[in-house]
């Protein structure tokens, strides 16, 4: 984890994990779910545009919707380990696993859905991102209240506390896991990125406090 990206940086990119999800999500549903999919997200993958990205795809021989659609969530996981990073690096050793998980649950579903294919290599890590997702709920209770770990305000230990009840509500809510519990940790990405207390702010408070006392 780094003291970088910025602030504003960081919430940029904790809004396009989100929106990018988001824009993933009603298609796969479909695909997934057929027409027992929610009307909302049947409506939407019905309109012109995701009609457009299908035939776009199709003439570029993707055909395997399930794959492209559900692998490429990875990169919302990608984009909140980077937009968490400076908001976990203050957390300390436990806010880097949690941050670390963050990552392998990107690796873990590109792998997932390269592999739900019947005669598939590597067949058994199809769904394996269920887990991981859970992992990563029961890991923010630790990071929330790990022993030894730096004081965190109120609001973000719960926060990170209730990482497993915000993945599991996602998941109600949208219908359809990784890309709902991706959403809903794009907007806890946002509001750490505003009003959590970062690693460089510390640094930063520490050289004006050095500056202060070598010009006293």
């Amino acid at each position: 984890m780094r003291a970088r990206p910025s602030r504003a940086g960081c919430a940029v990119l904790a809004a396009i994990a989100s929106l990018w999800a988001l824009f993933l999500l009603p298609q796969q549903a479909v695909v997934w779910s057929g027409s027992a999919a929610p009307e909302w997200a049947i409506a939407i993958a019905r309109t012109p545009f995701y009609t457009r990205i299908r035939t776009a795809l199709a003439e570029a021989g993707l055909l395997d919707l399930y794959l492209i659609l559900g692998a490429a969530v990875g990169v919302s996981y990608v984009l909140l380990w980077l937009a968490m990073g400076p908001t976990l690096a203050r957390v300390g050793w436990s806010g880097r696993v949690y941050g670390a998980l963050l990552l392998v649950l990107a690796v873990v579903i590109v792998l997932s859905y390269l592999n739900h294919g019947q005669d598939a290599p590597l067949r058994f890590l199809w769904g394996w991102e269920g887990p991981v997702l859970i992992l990563l709920g029961i890991w923010g209770i630790v990071a929330a209240f790990a022993p030894r770990a730096r004081r965190l305000p109120l609001w973000e230990a719960l926060t990170l506390g209730l990482t497993l009840p915000i993945i599991a509500l996602a998941t109600l809510v949208s219908t359809y896991y990784p890309h709902g519990p991706a959403i809903a940790l794009g907007l806890v990405a946002i509001a750490f990125a505003v009003w959590a207390p970062r690693l460089d702010d510390e640094q930063s408070a520490e050289e004006q406090d050095e500056a202060a006392v070598a010009a006293a």
